[in-house]
């Protein structure tokens, strides 16, 4: 995600800075990448440290490094998706400066110097002080939201993306379409988080609803043989 994209202008940082308020949501994310992240791997639940570092290619091409973030899909999914032996989630910011100044933000919450609103507006702070410098490099998509999954399909090895091609759709869209699926009893298993949701085509359809756009402009997909 470009950081120069979503970090709001100077006055509205000056703003929250004074009421010592920030949004829930950035709390929560910069909350996440400062604890340690939850993580599946052979087959078991466990933890990777703060700050763990994928090297990771994204839909578009471009060669990135995410963090490890915490978040409960990695240990919520095998428990509806028996076949899944690991699973991790990742997030990140660019240019590599930008997410950079993300991570010591999360850091400092780790260590207790600052709360995670205090950290927020110090984020939002820098980047705003070097929004220019800090702009997205050349050809590359102001957000890209994936999915890899390596697994065996008609008998061969494959690596399956799957990226979003519409609008970009934030946690608080699927959870109100989650929600709307629930409560029309569109969606009739328990919960209402994507891992949950198990028919895939109907939360989808509903996350349309919620955009007013088509369902077949969410996502696309790509198939890659791994031997």
């Amino acid at each position: 995600m470009s950081a120069a994209a979503v970090v709001p202008d100077e006055a509205a940082v000056a703003s929250m800075k004074k009421a010592g308020r920030t949004g829930a949501g950035w709390r929560s994310m910069i909350e996440a990448a400062s604890r340690p992240a939850h993580i599946y791997a052979n087959k078991t639940a466990s933890t990777a440290p703060t700050g763990t570092v994928k090297e990771l290619t994204t839909p578009s091409g471009h060669a990135v490094s995410l963090a490890l973030h915490d978040h409960s899909e990695p240990t919520t999914l095998p428990r509806y998706l028996s076949t899944i032996s690991e699973a991790v989630t990742c997030f990140g910011f660019v240019p590599k400066e930008a997410d950079n100044l993300f991570r010591q933000a999360a850091q400092s919450v780790a260590d207790g110097d600052l709360s995670a609103a205090e950290a927020v507006v110090g984020f939002f702070e820098s980047v705003a002080a070097h929004r220019e410098q800090l702009a997205l490099p050349s050809g590359v998509p102001p957000a890209e939201v994936w999915a890899d999954v390596e697994g065996t399909m008609d008998g061969r090895l494959v690596r399956i993306t799957s990226w979003a091609t519409g609008p970009l759709v934030s946690n608080s869209n699927i959870l109100a379409a989650a929600v709307n699926g629930v409560a029309s009893r569109r969606i009739d298993e328990p919960g209402v988080h994507t891992a949950e949701a198990l028919n895939t085509e109907t939360l989808l359809s509903l996350v349309a609803d919620e955009n007013s756009t088509d369902m077949n402009t969410l996502i696309d997909q790509r198939i890659t043989p791994l031997v």
